[in-house]
Parts: structure tokens; C-alpha cells; sequence
């Protein structure tokens, strides 16, 4: 059950991190995470990159914490806690992303 929640609200908080980012860089800023360039290709990706990686990405996480989870059930609390943290984190930058753009 929390695991169901805990992809949920990662998910969510990806969709917020994506929009903000997607809003920074038609303001003319550029992708400064060396691994979020690595997976959209470039520093200034398009919006249809941004959401399309980013939705593969979350899947496959997710995938894999309910694949792994099902054969060790004990797995499933670790998972949760670590997406959980992830959400944090895209809730996080969403949030600075969202107050650097309004500050330009």
C-alpha cells in the first residue's frame, strides 16, 4: 500500500520538477544536472523530451521497486522510503525552478 502511494507521489512530483523545468528553459535557462542532460540528450531539450524521458524513467523505477518488491515484500518498505525521498526532491526543484522563473 505504500508503495502504491509512494509512486504516486513520485510521480506527481516528477510532473511538477518536468513543467518547471520545461518553464525555465523557454525562459532561456538550460538543464544543469549532469545525469538529467545525459538522459534528455542535450541542455535544452524540447518539452515532448522532457515529459517522454521523464515519464520512462518514473515507469521503469516504479517497475522495478513492484517487480522486486513482489519476490521480497520486506523490499517494499526501502522502496517506499527511497521514493518518498525522490518526491521530496522533484518537489523540491520544482519549487526552485518554479521561484527562479518568476524572479526573470
Amino acid at each position: 500500500m505504500f508503495l502504491a502511494i509512494a509512486i504516486a507521489a513520485v510521480s506527481l512530483g516528477a510532473l511538477f520538477d518536468g513543467w518547471s523545468t520545461n518553464r525555465a528553459i523557454r525562459k532561456g535557462a538550460h538543464e544543469v544536472n549532469p545525469l538529467m542532460v545525459k538522459i534528455f540528450g542535450t541542455d535544452r531539450p524540447t518539452a515532448r523530451t522532457i515529459y517522454l524521458r521523464g515519464t520512462a524513467a518514473i515507469s521503469v523505477e516504479s517497475f522495478a521497486a513492484l517487480d522486486i518488491s513482489h519476490f521480497h515484500p520486506h523490499a517494499a518498505a526501502f522502496f517506499a522510503a527511497a521514493l518518498f525521498t525522490q518526491a521530496a526532491v522533484h518537489g523540491y526543484e520544482a519549487y526552485r525552478g518554479y521561484t527562479f522563473t518568476s524572479a526573470n
